[in-house]
């Protein structure tokens, strides 16, 4: 009986402790990658958010003739995938992100589709005049840049605020 509990009780103690701190690493392991997961597509939201004002403010800046930092010499393709970004975690944000930044990224997209489709009425009713269709896409990259950059400064307020509250 003594070389049973000399052999059997340190062993299964050392098996439970064993289990337990695998259980512990385990879980600690799944909570940060949770959060590196979530880090990861609040990264891609505000990314694709700032490539979008950057580019429209660009594009405005040189419609005008005016010196830009940037040149995106006509590649759209970026562009398109930012906005996509944007469209798909306006859908399905609320499975990774706050309610607060779910719903300003929402407001996002409806503004932005808003202001395409108030543009493509006034530019049907422009009949065809070239200084009408310059102003008119001059004022839509304006304000495609201004709701852009006003959304990215409150993502990146409320992104800052729902990281570090882990």
């Amino acid at each position: 009986m003594e070389i049973l509990q000399e052999l059997v009780l340190p062993f299964f103690i050392s098996v439970v402790a064993s289990c337990l701190t695998a259980l512990i690493a385990f879980k600690k392991y799944k909570t940060e990658k949770h959060w590196d997961d979530k880090r990861q597509k609040y990264f891609l939201v505000v990314e694709a958010v700032e490539y979008v004002a950057v580019w429209y403010s660009n594009n405005r800046d040189s419609l005008h003739g005016e010196p830009i930092l940037v040149r995106f010499d006509g590649d759209t393709k970026e562009l398109e995938h930012s906005k996509r970004i944007i469209q798909k975690f306006s859908s399905i944000g609320q499975l990774y992100f706050s309610k607060e930044f779910s719903s300003e990224l929402t407001d996002l997209y409806l503004t932005m589709n808003k202001i395409l489709n108030d543009t493509s009425v006034e530019s049907e009713l422009s009949d065809n005049d070239l200084e009408k269709e310059y102003w008119i896409q001059s004022r839509y990259y304006l304000n495609i840049y201004n709701v852009a950059f006003n959304s990215l400064e409150k993502l990146l307020k409320i992104s800052e605020k729902d990281l570090h509250n882990r």
